[in-house]
């Protein structure tokens, strides 16, 4: 053991398992400067930590998005380094090893007070900053020792919703109403046929649909994990869908043969002139005018995917053909989506009910009433 006092504080200098260890324990007492030497070796030896990295907050976060860049989507990363700002702002050039638990609960504390556009930053925003902080410490192996300490802030159960077959009938009739609203329209009915997510409708090229086939490819570029490349069968309506798309392409295109497999399918517009190489960036404006009109307030057009995955979860498919069509990685996230319907769970706990074997509730309640007045 090799313990010195330096400075007014005990000094730490060992070797374990081929690496140097010298780091400052922080105290004057030498009780405590042997216990908290012990910690630290348990921590080293269980993997729970390394050698205490001297490197600042923000030059690791630099890093760390740096690396990121290259194996997420662009849309997490930029959710990552717009999570950085304020980290940075905040941390600076904090060692990596100076952030405790406390510290980062004064910064949770410090973001609350902050406001947007006279709004509060929501719990959710503040736990993604906070999950950033996570992975960055979990690099670096100096997690673990405050993992423990570290709370999220409660948020708000958000799992969308299903929607309901009149709802949905009403939504994609007046879709069909306005020309301003084809695009969306068609994205909502492959929404709703194929339980794809929005970026993997924006992102679909016509080199993966096959319409003699009747499938199209989901790539792994185009949505969260690998278990989201995938193929899936198209019905009739998905299928009108596309046509229709089709014939769009068609109508900016001298011939069939203009359009190549790497067009996208819902292709973008600039200054009025057909892109079919660049993917649509947004159709908010349509949706948003669009669930206005249908009376469907809050309805986002993630809850088309929840719709499809509620109904084939309604229909009895097993849990794998679900998932295979819908992409999931796990029985949790099937869940998560799988909202069914009162109606289907009244349904359902009927077919329970002992008809034969306990009299009828309706007469038992008359007699009970019956009595009540008697008594009375």
């Amino acid at each position: 053991m090799s313990l010195k006092k330096r400075g007014g504080y005990y000094q730490w200098h060992e070797w374990i398992d081929g690496v140097e260890y010298r780091e400052s324990m922080r105290t004057p007492d030498r009780n405590e400067a042997k216990r908290r030497r012990q910690d630290r070796i348990t921590e080293i030896k269980s993997g729970r930590a390394s050698k205490l990295s001297r490197q600042c907050f923000e030059v690791a976060l630099e890093a760390y998005l740096e690396r990121r860049k290259l194996e997420v989507a662009s849309k997490t990363y930029a959710t990552d380094k717009h999570c950085g700002k304020a980290l940075k702002r905040f941390f600076k050039d904090t060692p990596l090893r100076r952030i405790t638990a406390d510290r980062i609960s004064d910064y949770q504390a410090d973001r609350k007070r902050q406001k947007v556009n006279d709004r509060e930053i929501g719990n959710r925003t503040v736990n993604l900053e906070i999950g950033l902080i996570r992975r960055i410490l979990k690099k670096h192996k100096l997690w673990m020792r405050i993992a423990d300490d570290v709370k999220e802030l409660p948020e708000e159960s958000n799992v969308g919703r299903a929607l309901e077959v009149d709802e949905q009938k009403r939504l994609l009739d007046l879709a069909s109403t306005k020309s301003a609203w084809m695009g969306v329209y068609c994205a909502a009915v492959l929404a709703l046929n194929t339980t794809m997510r929005s970026i993997e409708i924006k992102q679909l090229q016509w080199g993966r649909v096959d319409m003699f086939g009747k499938t199209l490819r989901v790539s792994r570029k185009t949505t969260k994990t690998d278990a989201g490349d995938r193929v899936i069968p198209l019905n009739r309506d998905a299928i009108w869908a596309l046509g229709k798309m089709w014939e769009r392409a068609l109508s900016y295109s001298k011939d069939s043969k203009d359009i190549k497999p790497e067009h996208y399918v819902f292709c973008g517009f600039e200054h009025w002139e057909y892109k079919p190489k660049q993917p649509v960036k947004t159709w908010r404006t349509a949706w948003r005018s669009l669930r206005k009109a249908a009376k469907l307030p809050g309805l986002r057009f993630h809850d088309l995917r929840h719709s499809a995955i509620t109904v084939l979860a309604e229909s009895g498919q097993g849990d794998q053909v679900i998932k295979s069509i819908a992409g999931h990685v796990s029985q949790q996230m099937l869940e998560h989506y799988s909202h069914i319907r009162m109606q289907a769970k009244r349904t359902a706990m009927e077919a329970l009910s002992g008809k034969d074997t306990l009299p009828d509730p309706t007469v038992t309640a008359k007699e009970a009433a019956e009595k009540q007045v008697t008594i009375n």
